[in-house]
């Protein structure tokens, strides 16, 4: 693996703020060389550079190299000056020690991904997908101030780092290499715990599954993606209308807490009724925390810790009978 790009990450004055000086793939080779010569161990820069086969730790390649995989946070440094050592870190042990395979790994490398700042910066300007090279550029040099130049080896590192990590939706990887758009990430999706845009997905049905009666989902040009870091270096997705008013919060708020077990596990399993139990179906409202939404109650869910619940269309999580009100205009016994 050779170094693909002559960036420097530490930010100049009248030039480019920081950047890696290579993608993160390369990083991770250098990391390997790294380890064999000297294992986890603090070694001194002169050390570090020697065993990554630069023949001066003056020289600017040897410097950017070690800046890089700090910047990464495969490496750590203390002491200054002459007493100055870097080692391994824990982030870097484990990628090296899991197989390229495993899922946790993975995790671990989307982490690393996204510990340069402009990494991450760039990845919450476009959370879902990558825009063309020029929409970058136009980021990158207006918002971001680095140069032309710097922009040009910026971007194919980033798309590197944004391919290798598998950090990839559906968008524009490469203008280059448009096949690799349409990889998917079969190792991340774990059946057992499916992301939080599948759980979702099951109690929302999109368009022809079924009626529901909750708010419909928001056109895409006015929807919003919030990404949230979670365990392992994973992330979860979220998805809002543009505008979300303080109900909108309250009552997502009541609702992720009635989802908590098919977040965590993917389904909701009732539990079984200790008595038949009857319920009035039809049109009412749920209200949750002052919260009024339209539901449509379709049956009895059951019981638990002495409330009772009832089952909505468009949902498997049942909601607690004493908020519900009915409509008064309705009445449809069990």
């Amino acid at each position: 693996m050779t170094e693909k790009s002559n960036g420097s990450l530490a930010a100049r004055s009248g030039r480019s703020p920081a950047y890696p000086a290579f993608d993160l793939e390369t990083a991770i080779e250098k990391l390997k060389v790294f380890h064999k010569a000297n294992r986890y161990n603090a070694v001194s820069i002169t050390g570090a550079t020697d065993s990554l086969g630069y023949k001066s730790e003056r020289s600017g390649t040897a410097q950017r190299a070690i800046a890089a995989l700090i910047s990464y946070g495969l490496l750590s440094e203390e002491g200054v000056g002459p007493a100055r050592k870097v080692k391994i870190t824990e982030l870097g042990r484990k990628i090296l020690l899991l197989p390229e395979d495993d899922e946790d790994r993975i995790g671990y490398l989307q982490e690393a991904a996204l510990k340069p700042k402009i990494y991450r910066d760039m990845l919450d300007e476009w959370p879902e997908s990558l825009p063309s090279d020029a929409e970058m550029t136009k980021f990158l040099t207006i918002e971001r101030d680095y140069n032309e130049e710097t922009v040009r080896i910026l971007i194919r590192d980033f798309k590197a780092t944004y391919e290798f990590a598998r950090l990839e939706g559906n968008g524009i990887i490469s203008e280059q290499e448009p096949d690799k758009a349409e990889r998917k990430d079969s190792h991340v999706a774990n059946k057992a715990n499916p992301p939080l845009t599948d759980v979702f997905s099951s109690f929302f049905p999109p368009p022809g599954a079924g009626r529901a009666t909750m708010t419909p989902s928001a056109p895409a040009a006015e929807a919003r993606t919030l990404t949230i870091p979670i365990t392992g270096g994973r992330i979860a997705l979220l998805q809002t209308p543009g505008e979300v008013t303080e109900n909108d919060f309250k009552f997502l708020q009541t609702y992720l807490t009635l989802m908590k077990d098919a977040i965590i596990t993917g389904t909701v399993s009732p539990p079984p009724a200790t008595k038949p139990f009857e319920i009035r179906t039809g049109a009412a409202i749920w209200r949750a925390q002052d919260v009024d939404r339209p539901i449509t109650v379709i049956g009895y869910w059951g019981e638990r810790g002495g409330t009772h619940y009832v089952r909505i269309e468009g949902s498997d999580t049942g909601v607690p009978l004493n908020e519900v009100v009915y409509d008064s205009t309705v009445s449809l016994p069990l």
